[in-house]
């Protein structure tokens, strides 16, 4: 296994999640737009992962905005890419 398969795979695993809303979310991101990232959008995008469940929850619903800019663009990109895709 390579390492850009296996950092792929870890990342897989770290976008399931114990809630389907954010599975969908995070797997049509990761799988239709993780490799088109910058170095510096991939690290913001796995710093946003080890957030909880919870926090990703709020943030994705729009009830709560990160205080991180790079976190808060990041999640607006996200949205933005798998909402154009219909998940």
């Amino acid at each position: 296994m390579t390492d850009s398969s296996s950092k792929y795979g870890r990342l897989y695993w770290k976008c399931r999640r114990g809630m389907l809303e954010l599975d969908l979310i995070l797997f049509a991101f990761l799988e239709g737009h993780y490799e088109k990232l910058s170095e510096r959008e991939k690290q913001v995008f796995e710093i946003l992962l080890e957030e909880e469940d919870p926090i990703l929850q709020s943030w994705f619903t729009r009830q709560v905005v990160p205080k991180d800019k790079e976190i808060a663009a990041m999640l607006e990109f996200i949205l933005d890419s798998v909402s154009a895709k219909g998940v």
